[in-house]
């Protein structure tokens, strides 16, 4: 981690200076560190799930339960490439490994999602079944990825 490497840097001279100033600099590192960044990961994440809600409504016109599990495929997808790829010994020298393997896992998450697209919704689609209906279908593939 940079942010915590950069930190104890300055730690160690303010210390020189005075103590309870680096105590106060090490805690907001922590903060930052373990507070701050994830808060707003998560938070990022749960804004990508409500904007591919709202882009799924918007344009289909029926509310996918399913989206949250095609997000966690999508992120075991990732896991398994980054295991796969660390196995081989394949890095990008400083950079994460999942960096990687986050265009395989889209590539293989958007292919599973077409395929369950074509033989599942365009069924119901074809014949201009209400949205009520293509919920409830939603719902079992929400099942079924689970």
């Amino acid at each position: 981690m940079i942010v915590i490497a950069v930190t104890r840097f300055y730690i160690s001279t303010i210390a020189i200076v005075d103590s309870s100033l680096a105590e106060k600099f090490d805690n907001m590192a922590s903060a930052t560190n373990f507070i701050i960044v994830p808060g707003i990961t998560y938070g990022s994440q749960l804004a990508l799930g409500a904007i591919g809600v709202t882009l799924i409504y918007g344009v289909l016109r029926f509310s996918n339960f399913a989206q949250a599990d095609w997000m966690s495929f999508g992120t075991m997808t990732t896991i398994l490439f980054t295991w796969l790829f660390q196995s081989f010994g394949i890095t990008a020298g400083f950079l994460p490994t999942a960096l990687l393997a986050l265009p395989f896992a889209i590539i293989v998450t958007s292919l599973f999602c077409l395929l369950i697209d074509k033989s599942i919704y365009s069924f119901y689609r074809k014949q201009k079944s209400q949205p009520i209906v293509l919920m409830i279908v939603s719902v079992g593939v929400m099942f079924i990825l689970q």
